[in-house]
């Protein structure tokens, strides 16, 4: 079980872990497929449903539109350099990884569905009580 969200970046070890094991899930019941392809139609899936579907990914919104980038996905407008930064999924050089920054998106949606209000975009980052607003324009009129 994870900690909670709340000042709280997951070790990115258990983030390839976590990985390793969907992907193996994923490739015993579908040999052949991609399941990194499989996660990001998921999660493109998941954010066009609603307009604020995004928000479900908090701070670690940013690095997902990254990576959804990177996998050819068209999502558009200015992101948030250092939260981008701070909230990905690294490889084992350290280096940005889209499949562990998609888990980590995931781990933190679970975790947002299980103890927040839907549409709930404020989060405190650092422990301290200011709170950080996720906002991307590029989301909100969809």
């Amino acid at each position: 079980m994870m900690k909670a969200f709340v000042n709280y970046l997951p070790d990115q070890g258990y983030l390839r872990d976590k990985l390793a094991d969907y992907r193996h899930e994923f490739e015993t019941r579908y040999p052949g497929k991609s399941h990194s392809d499989f996660m990001a139609e998921v999660m493109v899936r998941r954010i066009q449903s609603s307009k604020a579907a995004y928000l479900r990914y908090g701070a670690y919104w940013w690095a997902l539109k990254a990576a959804l980038i990177e996998k050819g996905y068209d999502f558009s407008g200015v992101g948030e350099p250092i939260i981008e930064m701070v909230y990905t999924g690294l490889n084992e050089s350290g280096l940005f990884d889209p499949d562990v920054t998609m888990v980590a998106a995931f781990e933190f949606a679970t975790w947002y569905d299980a103890t927040q209000f839907q549409g709930v975009r404020e989060f405190d980052l650092f422990g301290d009580g200011e709170f950080w607003s996720l906002y991307d324009e590029s989301m909100e009129f969809l």
